[in-house]
């Protein structure tokens, strides 16, 4: 998908995770699915920067507590994004989650996120924004952006 535009993909190894499902290792990007479910969104494309060795327990852990926030969390951030879509001209829609990005959280992964977390959202016909959320404190705060 998006990460796919810029980076050559040249897989070494597919592994089947209990947590993540089917994950391929490429040298530049680290881990990813690209059929990922994700809040009853699919496909997600996930990317977990983390060694050839693949995602720690830590980036297990964290995860699953992302997961455990969704009907807390999910709400707080689609507003934060329907903020950051105030200024620009948009089709109207209903957002769905495109791509998360699970950090290295102090592993050595390729891409070096330390950890920032990133999910990016998507919307209906909208060509020229992309919208996105990130967090570095295990999503107790957040910013969300928007860019061309």
């Amino acid at each position: 998908m998006f990460w796919d535009l810029f980076h050559r993909r040249r897989v070494t190894r597919v592994v089947d995770h209990p947590a993540f499902g089917r994950l391929e290792f490429t040298p530049t990007l680290g881990w990813s699915n690209q059929a990922f479910s994700f809040w009853g969104f699919t496909p997600v494309q996930l990317l977990i920067d983390a060694s050839e060795n693949g995602p720690t327990k830590e980036q297990e852990e964290a995860f699953l507590r992302l997961v455990d926030k969704q009907s807390a969390l999910l709400p707080r951030l689609l507003a934060a994004v329907a903020e950051q879509r105030a200024d620009t001209v948009r089709p109207e829609g209903v957002p769905a989650v495109r791509t998360l990005s699970v950090p290295a959280l102090g592993s050595p992964g390729p891409a070096r996120t330390g950890s920032l977390w990133t999910i990016w959202f998507e919307y209906p016909a909208e060509e020229i924004w992309g919208y996105g959320v990130q967090s570095q404190d295990d999503w107790v705060t957040f910013r969300a952006f928007a860019e061309d």
